[in-house]
């Protein structure tokens, strides 16, 4: 029966294989690694919505349902029996990606990348690009898909990278497609809708990490923000 002193050097000998482990892959890392990284910004302790906003409804959840079964069916029609890899950018475009891959028939897998340029609040700033969850997607057919197309400078500058990494195709889909803020020749592949120039959330859709968990997508108006800049403050 193994003592107390034999488990402790297992535990040991453990320890320095996952160490020995994490060098190696640093070592052999992609190019998205060769970028620099930033730490995701921390959001704020323990909040929570203000109760007196009522949202107004912009896509409720029938409408949302057939959106995601339309841009399933295209998927089929593109992509037949032939494996897919989909690339979800984080955090808001997670929603999406669990029903939308509940209707795929066609092997999946599945890949992450966190990529945000507003950094928990409304204005757009400076992209910042995690990959350390990337699949390795060499002569594989990609999809990327992201919750909303504003600017389109986060989905360009993330195809971008993921056609260095050799895919045999990359194709984009994005959950929104905000009319009129485009400042990017590009346009994404596949658009499941297109809304006015809102501040929307729900559906994954956050402002200051709130409101991700709401079925249907809804629209914070300037008053709403006012409230929730007097609990900030």
């Amino acid at each position: 029966m193994p003592t107390t002193s034999t488990f402790g050097c297992c535990i040991t000998l453990i320890k320095l294989e996952c160490a020995a482990r994490s060098i190696e892959c640093a070592a052999h890392s992609g190019p998205l690694r060769d970028r620099s990284i930033k730490s995701a910004t921390k959001s704020s302790e323990f909040a929570s919505p203000p109760k007196e906003i009522t949202l107004k409804i912009l896509l409720n959840e029938s409408q949302i349902g057939q959106g995601i079964d339309r841009l399933a069916m295209q998927l089929k029609a593109e992509y037949a029996d032939r494996p897919l890899t989909i690339v979800a950018i984080m955090t808001g475009s997670l929603v999406m990606l669990a029903d939308l891959i509940r209707r795929l028939e066609m092997p999946v897998r599945i890949s992450l990348i966190q990529a945000s340029s507003y950094r928990g609040g409304m204005k757009s700033g400076e992209l910042t690009v995690q990959d350390h969850m990337m699949l390795d997607i060499c002569n594989r057919e990609v999809l990327l898909i992201d919750d909303i197309f504003d600017t389109g400078r986060t989905l360009v500058h993330v195809t971008q990278l993921l056609k260095e990494l050799s895919p045999a195709s990359v194709k984009t889909a994005v959950f929104l497609n905000k009319l009129g803020q485009s400042v990017v020749s590009a346009k994404p592949d596949y658009v499941v809708f297109e809304i006015p120039n809102e501040f929307v959330v729900g559906y994954g859709l956050d402002y200051l990490d709130l409101y991700r968990n709401l079925p249907f997508v809804g629209v914070l108006e300037e008053s709403d923000l006012q409230k929730h800049a007097n609990i900030e403050h």
